[in-house]
């Protein structure tokens, strides 16, 4: 009685607390085009490209010996490097590489597969990085994205990056869901 009738709606709100996910979404910043004049085609000026960081989650791994062999073989950097990171069974993730291409993760992913690595011991996070398709040759018009004194807030400096800042910011968002006793969306 106590616990189910008295006790109810704090139990309630403990239980929630456990599965409940809050995940915030960094905006993505608006992508820049130009029309040609003479042909009236659009084209791509700034783009956003995505780019992952490959980590790995240390109490998902059953050996640590031969998931750590396993990663040197497709990543490299030495055995002791992965042995080091799966020490630690509480830590909830291990960044191993960053910025990693499309093309980059795939490969990884599918190496990852054939050698039969957990599923749940290892993830990639997306974000993105800002593609100036002419290179230098417009960056005075175009301007460039910089982080602010925070390190974290991105906006746009000089060019048609700062003038449009507002425009091109986008709208960050929060994913809502469960986990699962591991702590996994």
């Amino acid at each position: 009685f106590n616990l189910q009738i008295l006790k109810h709606s704090s139990y309630v709100a403990r239980a929630s607390q456990q599965y409940k996910l809050l995940l915030p979404v960094e905006a993505r910043r608006g992508e820049i085009y130009m029309q040609d004049l003479s042909s009236r085609e659009v084209v791509p000026l700034v783009i956003n490209q995505p780019i992952y960081d490959f980590y790995i989650v240390p109490r998902n791994v059953d050996d640590p010996a031969v998931a750590a062999r396993i990663l040197n073989q497709i990543i490299g950097g030495g055995e002791q490097r992965y042995l080091t990171s799966f020490k630690d069974s509480d830590d909830p993730y291990e960044i191993v590489s960053r910025a990693l291409g499309a093309t980059d993760k795939a490969i990884l992913e599918k190496s990852l597969v054939a050698a039969k690595f957990p599923d749940s011991g290892y993830g990639f996070d997306e974000s993105w990085k800002r593609y100036y398709l002419a290179g230098d040759l417009n960056g005075q018009f175009t301007g460039f994205v910089g982080f602010g004194p925070d390190g974290q807030t991105r906006f746009g400096q000089y060019g048609i990056e700062e003038y449009f800042d507002r425009q091109l910011i986008g709208q960050a968002g929060m994913i809502i869901g469960e986990k699962d006793a591991t702590g996994r969306p």
